[in-house]
């Protein structure tokens, strides 16, 4: 926490109680030292942090998709990085409810 902007530091025990690492962030730049990061709704500062740059994650927070092993429509709550696969990985709400199973993106398909 010590690398979390002051006053950003109660948003992400709130947001993010088992820790912000691993989570799949728009990096929105560098300003004093601080390195600006968006998760749907929320930005943190972070510094002195190791950020890595991975490639866009296919689907954004927020965003309606087709659960395709479902068949229903659902709603991307969380993007991860999953570290053995190296690509990113999704935790979907379906009829408001938080799924227990985590999906790549071969397991979604966008809502046009």
């Amino acid at each position: 926490m010590e690398n979390i902007h002051p006053s950003d530091q109660g948003s992400v025990k709130f947001h993010y109680p088992s820790g912000w690492q691993r989570r799949c962030f728009e990096y929105l730049g560098s300003i004093n030292g601080y390195e600006y990061l968006r998760d749907g709704e929320i930005t943190i500062r972070v510094k002195n942090a190791y950020v890595e740059h991975v490639s866009e994650p296919k689907f954004k927070v927020g965003e309606i998709v087709l659960v395709n092993r479902k068949g229903e429509n659902g709603v991307i709550e969380k993007t991860h990085w999953h570290t053995n696969k190296i690509r990113p990985i999704y935790t979907v709400s379906v009829k408001g409810v938080l799924s227990g199973y985590q999906y790549f993106d071969d397991d979604l398909t966008a809502i046009v």
